[in-house]
């Protein structure tokens, strides 16, 4: 016995042909245990007081350690030693009931391991338990390091995700910038207006080469010269309101800059 549990330490159950089996508070060895295994679990291959001594020299494995729950963890399952109650010393409220171990389902109760006081299947869950806790962490640092979608959600989407994701879209929107600018200073300083007449060329010359192009570019250009012949409303192609679609998205000042410029005829961001 060993205080202060109602449960003896150990208990050796004999058979008539002298096979023993050890119990430890209450909990069977396992039948690969290295006690059974030794002595090949006959008091045939050794004495009764060589046996005990080599139980008292073995340790009591002291399972997973960590917040772990048997509801959580099939592998893991709980082992409870129950205590002594003196009714005389019990104070207010429950009594002490006893000590609660969480082992693994495999675990060997006993041994003989000199550098830790878990056995080796508790302390392999446990390991195992760390490697995916790290990789668990790994996964959700490089989750939060990746831009978040533009339809993400908001109220599910984490902050840092959402700051990257608004970062991203502000350089996005500089280089843009930038490149309009450019793009108006080289307008500027090396575009020409060009005259009606060679505006009907430029025209002309584009319908007669119009088997030489994409057949996108073909009905682009066809909705560009029914639009600058439209004096009303203009009913775009759904090919053409998909394109501008996709340009506003990508960039709407850049979109809005397009339309103002007057250089093609398309629908303003409300329209769209």
């Amino acid at each position: 016995m060993e205080d202060p549990y109602a449960t003896p330490k150990y208990e050796i159950v004999l058979t008539e042909d002298l096979n023993y089996t050890c119990v430890v508070f209450g909990w069977p060895l396992p039948n690969d245990n290295e006690l059974y295994k030794k002595f090949y679990r006959s008091l045939r291959n050794i004495a009764i007081s060589n046996l005990l001594a080599y139980i008292q020299s073995m340790k009591l494995c002291t399972g997973v350690n960590g917040d772990f729950s048997v509801e959580s963890h099939p592998e893991l399952t709980s082992h409870t030693i129950p205590c002594k109650i003196d009714i005389n010393n019990i104070s207010d409220g429950l009594p002490c009931m006893g000590t609660l171990f969480i082992r693994s389902r495999s675990c060997m109760i006993m041994h003989k391991r000199e550098d830790s006081d878990s056995c080796g299947s508790c302390e392999a869950f446990q390991v195992e338990i760390k490697k995916k806790a790290v990789w668990s962490q790994q996964k959700l640092c490089q989750h939060l390091n990746t831009p978040a979608k533009p339809c993400a959600p908001l109220s599910k989407t984490h902050r840092q995700r959402v700051e990257l994701a608004l970062r991203q879209e502000r350089l996005k929107a500089s280089k843009c910038k930038k490149d309009l600018e450019r793009m108006k200073s080289e307008i500027m300083a090396k575009g020409i207006e060009v005259s009606q007449e060679i505006s009907d060329d430029f025209n002309e010359i584009m319908t007669e080469n119009q088997s030489d192009v994409s057949p996108f570019m073909q009905l682009f250009w066809q909705q560009q010269q029914k639009a600058a012949k439209a004096n009303g409303s203009i009913k775009y192609h759904p090919m053409i309101i998909r394109c501008c679609l996709s340009l506003a998205s990508k960039s709407s000042s850049a979109y809005d800059e397009l339309c103002s410029s007057k250089v093609l005829t398309l629908p303003c961001r409300r329209t769209l």
